[in-house]
């Protein structure tokens, strides 16, 4: 069975966890080893110490992305990229979006507040991540963020647009979200309806409520 290393809060983790699903793949969640990312334990497993860490038989894959286009060529149906090339460039496009220019600024902004800093300390990552959120605006034409399927693109956006609902509120930003990104409220609410993203979405909910 695949084994998967994660944090159930994580964005990184989630993308994951929602390609998972709906693929159907049955897999084993872990925690990290030794509690935490620095710690030798996980270390030893994956000296990135970064998350999360996917385990398929004799294969240890790290870094989310490389783990989703794996898992797409490795269990191919039902399929998570488009048919075209440019399509399928779209996608890998959007989930560099997501994984160079939100998604760190998020973890920053997130664990910056958690230890208690000033929510002044973030404005330039705030900035990058509503940059980021205009560009996915705009491409967010239903049903889903490239064409007519549901793809490894919107898997990598679900938490980290659940979280910045959340962090607008912790940093006291103004945020108006149905009137910025009317076409992103309507695309999270249409990803909701899937049972893959609700149940990581609400394991993410869960573990955030027991911190």
């Amino acid at each position: 069975m695949i084994e998967l290393i994660q944090v159930p809060f994580s964005h990184y983790c989630a993308k994951v966890k929602i390609v998972l699903k709906e693929k159907g793949l049955p897999y084993q969640s872990r925690p990290v080893p030794g509690g935490w990312m620095d710690k030798p334990e996980y270390l030893a497993i994956n000296p990135l110490g970064r998350i999360p860490f996917l385990v398929d038989g004799d294969i240890g894959l790290g870094e989310s992305q490389v783990i989703n286009e794996y898992l797409e060529e490795r269990y191919p149906q039902p399929a998570l990229m488009p048919p075209s090339p440019a399509e399928r460039a779209q996608v890998r496009w959007l989930c560099n979006l997501h994984d160079l220019y939100a998604a760190p600024q998020i973890l920053r902004i997130f664990m910056g507040l958690a230890s208690g800093r000033d929510n002044t300390e973030f404005a330039a990552d705030w900035q990058a991540v509503l940059a980021a959120l205009d560009l996915l605006e705009a491409q967010a034409k239903a049903p889903w963020l490239v064409g007519d399927g549901f793809t490894l693109a919107d898997c990598a956006w679900i938490l980290s647009w659940m979280h910045a609902n959340a962090l607008a509120g912790m940093l006291g930003a103004q945020w108006n979200a149905a009137a910025r990104y009317p076409n992103l409220v309507a695309w999270y609410q249409r990803a909701l309806a899937r049972s893959s993203v609700s149940a990581v979405v609400d394991e993410a909910r869960q573990a955030l409520a027991a911190r």
